[in-house]
């Protein structure tokens, strides 16, 4: 885990077969988790995914994922992925 900016974020990690489907500000989501192995961190984050594809996240269950994202703090922590990367596939959400 590194910290970019004062709300940016990119993670690295495996990412968990569980998928829940949310509404995120009014809009189809996934919250989702990764498991992250550090040196300083061995957990299991959840990471949001804003209108996401739904196959490709099923299909990609205990890969390696890598995000950039940002954190939003309203009422709740939440990390919103702008970016990932699955074996060799890019997807840019904005």
């Amino acid at each position: 885990m590194e910290q970019i900016a004062d709300n940016e974020i990119v993670l690295v990690g495996k990412l968990m077969p569980s998928i829940q489907h949310i509404s995120f500000k009014n809009q189809k989501a996934y919250r989702l988790k990764i498991k992250i192995d550090d040196k300083y961190l061995s957990n299991t984050i959840p990471i949001i995914v804003i209108n996401p594809n739904e196959d490709q996240f099923k299909n990609y269950k205990n890969k390696e994922i890598a995000i950039i994202g940002h954190v939003e703090a309203k009422w709740s922590i939440n990390i919103i992925v702008d970016a990932y990367k699955i074996n060799e596939e890019i997807m840019l959400k904005i």
